[in-house]
């Protein structure tokens, strides 16, 4: 398993890979910091990832984009296939929360992330 995330918005932008249990973080936004680890509780996050169901995600989720918005993407790699989704603000994909609860494992300020928050 393979996922990589990616967060903009006013502040910076903020990017997650996680290869395994291993996770790297590049950001730029003041409230996170750089940082590689290994994930403690991977079965877990498998779970929640399992739950967020991010193969069935659409390509894209989009709608009136704001001058200010924010914008996220993922690619997803699981039994060898590629999944890619992405979006702006407000514009979120089914069981969105199951992946930010996922994060929560890794960074605990992830509700960040929520359109919103």
């Amino acid at each position: 398993m393979k996922l990589t995330y990616n967060f903009k918005c006013l502040d910076g932008e903020y990017k997650l890979i996680i290869e395994n249990n291993k996770y790297l973080i590049e950001t730029n936004i003041s409230c996170f910091s750089v940082s590689e680890g290994t994930i403690d509780n991977i079965e877990l996050f498998t779970d929640l990832i399992n739950k967020a169901k991010i193969e069935t995600w659409d390509k894209e989720y989009t709608g009136e984009a704001v001058e200010d918005y924010i914008e996220w993407s993922i690619e997803y790699i699981k039994d060898d296939k590629i999944y890619k989704s992405k979006g702006i603000e407000s514009y979120e994909p089914y069981n969105y929360n199951y992946l930010i609860e996922a994060f929560k494992l890794i960074e605990s300020n992830a509700d960040y992330f929520k359109a919103g928050e």
